[in-house]
């Protein structure tokens, strides 16, 4: 919202991710044209390969700046 009302510039949001198949933030990103994921732990056989997939989804990213909000799983 602040992006789109011009009190952040020079910004952009590349990706959502969230681990909650049910966060409105995956709706406002597919609203807003922005790539939106679903990663949850759950779906994995270990936690090791929950952070190798989360791994890869940063790199293929390569954000300037990751913010982790309200994504509830820790990362290692």
């Amino acid at each position: 919202d602040a992006i789109e009302a011009g009190k952040v510039t020079n910004t952009e949001i590349m990706a959502v991710i969230s681990n909650n198949a049910g966060a409105k933030a995956l709706d406002r990103a597919a609203k807003h044209g922005i790539e939106g994921s679903l990663l949850s732990p759950k779906d994995f056989a270990s936690r090791e390969a929950f952070n190798e997939a989360f791994t890869a989804k940063m790199i293929e990213l390569q954000p300037d700046l990751i913010v982790l909000a309200g994504f509830l799983v820790k990362i290692v």
